[in-house]
């Protein structure tokens, strides 16, 4: 059941991306464009993040305590998950959140308590990988950043391309600017903390290559690295030509295809969930 368990790893992670960035967007973009992202998009990311987050509990358990799905099921046994296993309470914290957000009015002045819920269900899934079963609090926290960060810049591309491919008011550059800012950022706090991870994680810099854990690493960076590129270039050519009407559509057509790419690292984070770490040499955490 391990390819079950790694889809709906990436599902939940990807959704719930979606779900803080999206969220965090509605709080810096522009009063005029704001609301192009609707709270009916947002709950549709918090109910897939809720479905593949309960699947992936009751996946997780069946697969750990050597049962059958319809046997954890009819019996106690994901009750003792969540009551005896980090994995399992904080999976059920998570389903908590995210059911609190579904459940939010459509009021924008909810806005701040949507990101608070979506922070904490993305910061929540530190405790859903390797870092958990490192010594000390140093490399979950450094986890829990480089989520927020992946989340508010990978999450707030698929509403900010919404936006440039069909807004043309003169709003459109304070927003690129604003997106642009958060990014820099972002990718700031994803180069500290993803090499705090990889000091724990990979340890020695021929493992990148030596390793499967490292060979995947090193695919992710690369995907990572072509994220980069695209976002230098809305940065550096095509925002200085804004609110030229092609300069938006080249930077929404950009994102989109950043967006892309992030989806595919997602991935790639899914598998080295469950991909004994370089330096965890015959230790797999749970």
């Amino acid at each position: 059941m391990t390819a079950i368990e790694v889809a709906l790893r990436a599902v939940s992670y990807a959704a719930t991306m979606l779900l803080f960035g999206a969220s965090l967007f509605r709080v810096y973009a522009p009063v005029q464009i704001q609301r192009a992202t609707s709270v009916r998009t947002l709950r549709g990311a918090a109910a897939a993040a809720l479905l593949s987050g309960g699947l992936w509990l009751v996946i997780h358990t069946a697969v750990v305590s050597g049962e059958s799905i319809a046997q954890v099921l009819a019996s106690d046994t994901i009750g003792v998950a969540v009551r005896d296993t980090v994995f399992g309470r904080i999976a059920a914290l998570r389903l908590v959140l995210l059911g609190l957000f579904c459940v939010m009015p459509s009021s924008g002045r909810a806005d701040i308590v949507r990101v608070a819920l979506a922070g904490c269900a993305i910061a929540s899934m530190a405790w859903s990988g390797h870092a958990v079963g490192t010594p000390g609090n140093v490399h979950v926290l450094a986890d829990m950043v480089h989520l927020l960060a992946a989340g508010a810049w990978v999450g707030g591309l698929i509403p900010f391309a919404c936006v440039l491919a069909r807004e043309t008011s003169a709003e459109v550059a304070t927003m690129t600017e604003r997106f642009s800012r958060l990014g820099i950022g972002c990718v700031a706090a994803l180069l500290v903390t993803g090499f705090v991870n990889a000091w724990f994680l990979v340890g020695r810099l021929d493992a990148l290559l030596a390793t499967p854990y490292g060979r995947l690493l090193s695919v992710k960076l690369a995907l990572f690295a072509l994220m980069l590129a695209l976002a230098a270039d809305n940065r550096v050519r095509l925002t200085p030509r804004l609110p030229e009407v092609s300069a938006a559509r080249r930077i929404a057509r950009n994102a989109a295809v950043e967006a892309a790419l992030g989806l595919a690292v997602v991935l790639v984070v899914a598998v080295l969930g469950v991909t004994v770490p370089a330096a965890h040499t015959g230790i797999h955490m749970h």
